[in-house]
């Protein structure tokens, strides 16, 4: 089976950030990742009155090992430790089983926000 991996892109859709992952989220895409995170901060920075929100979309993430779970957790504090604290907010798909479950037994399913949808998680609270 090939190995599906694409770069993370990052864009302004008022009023939030959307990281987009697709495919194996692993220690191959660290670096691509790692620059999407500090582009999404960016972001937040640039558009901080009213603070946006911040969604990770995850709704096409084949595999995600704790390489994408450092990234999510450091742009998590990150957004924490603004000015104007900004929560990030995730979008798993339901039949995700293997990703909803690593959140699970992680316990990083009490620490993110987690919606079924991309558009449920933009129409969040930002804070």
């Amino acid at each position: 089976m090939a190995r599906t991996r694409t770069v993370p892109s990052v864009t302004w859709t008022p009023p939030c950030v959307v990281l987009t992952l697709t495919g194996e989220v692993d220690i191959a895409l660290s670096h691509p990742l790692a620059r999407s995170v500090d582009q999404a901060l960016r972001l937040l920075d640039e558009h901080r009155d009213p603070p946006p929100s911040v969604v990770v979309d995850l709704t096409a993430v084949s595999f995600l090992d704790s390489t994408g779970l450092h990234h999510l957790m450091r742009l998590r504090r990150e957004a924490a430790e603004r000015p104007r604290p900004v929560l990030v907010h995730l979008s798993i798909d339901p039949d995700q089983d293997g990703i909803r479950r690593l959140f699970s037994i992680t316990a990083l399913d009490t620490v993110f926000p987690i919606h079924a949808t991309t558009a449920e998680a933009m129409a969040a609270p930002a804070t």
